[in-house]
């Protein structure tokens, strides 16, 4: 019976952390350009927002982008909040590529971790993964992997609300 209980458990933690596996699969770099490949258990009892953009999307440029500065400034020293960006290409693959990726980093001053997710030419498995509407697009994740929050229309308020009532129920 215990056996049988410890295997239950295991196959439910593999099954929640599959919930990453995009995640992990993806090179994330950090502001000196090292890659970091992220692991199920950097996302284990955290909170993890996912900005979406692509490098020519104005909606990107004027208000997605300032956003997450806010808020990776905001949980800047909150080891219970992932912050992420990635350029998710699914259309204007010649001009949404990994040198635009360091530029909007650079000129944003972002210094968390970016990725450039376009499945060498066939789209982002993130946008596919989460069902995101297109760029500008936020996705916050509880520790778990499960979808809480998936929207462009969002304010840093409402954000700032919607982690730290996810933090409440999952801590």
């Amino acid at each position: 019976m215990k056996a049988l209980l410890l295997a239950s458990i295991a196959i439910f933690q593999m099954s929640s952390y599959a919930q990453f596996k995009t995640l992990t699969s993806l090179d994330w770099y950090d502001s000196k350009g090292k890659i970091h490949k992220l692991k199920d258990n950097d996302f284990a009892k955290k909170i993890t927002v996912i900005k979406f953009f692509k490098s020519n999307c104005p909606g990107c440029l004027s208000f997605g982008l300032p956003l997450v500065k806010q808020l990776s400034d905001h949980y800047k020293n909150d080891s219970k909040v992932n912050v992420l960006v990635a350029q998710t290409v699914f259309q204007g693959f010649r001009s949404n590529t990994l040198s635009k990726l360091k530029k909007i980093r650079k000129k944003y001053d972002l210094e968390g971790l970016m990725a450039h997710d376009d499945m060498n030419g066939k789209g982002s498995a993130l946008i596919n993964k989460y069902r995101a509407g297109g760029t500008p697009w936020f996705i916050i994740l509880d520790g778990n992997g499960n979808k809480i929050f998936s929207d462009y229309r969002v304010s840093f308020e409402s954000l700032v609300q919607l982690i730290e009532g996810a933090k409440k129920k999952a801590f």
